[in-house]
């Protein structure tokens, strides 16, 4: 899984451990996310589809689904950013 991968890949296992709680708020503010933005940023970010199969996929036109992908990314920062740990782990 992604979260295993990205924690193994850092030197200190305090470094890890920060890692691993950082994507795990991630991971839960996805879950409090409307199932088809979460859908849209999950399929663009750790799928790697282009916007326009992302939106054959959702059943949205391309235009729709990136406006929803932008809206979303940065909802799902500011809420990350609310928590100065994860803000200072994923700058931006």
């Amino acid at each position: 899984m992604i979260t295993e991968f990205l924690a193994a890949s850092l030197t200190t296992p305090s470094e890890a451990a920060c890692r691993r709680e950082n994507l795990e708020k991630v991971r839960a503010t996805l879950e409090g996310m409307e199932q088809v933005d979460r859908e849209i940023i999950t399929l663009c970010h750790f799928e790697g589809l282009t916007m326009s199969e992302i939106a054959e996929l959702v059943g949205l036109k391309a235009a729709n689904a990136r406006t929803r992908y932008y809206r979303s990314l940065k909802k799902l920062q500011q809420q990350l950013c609310a928590d100065s740990t994860v803000e200072a782990a994923f700058p931006g």
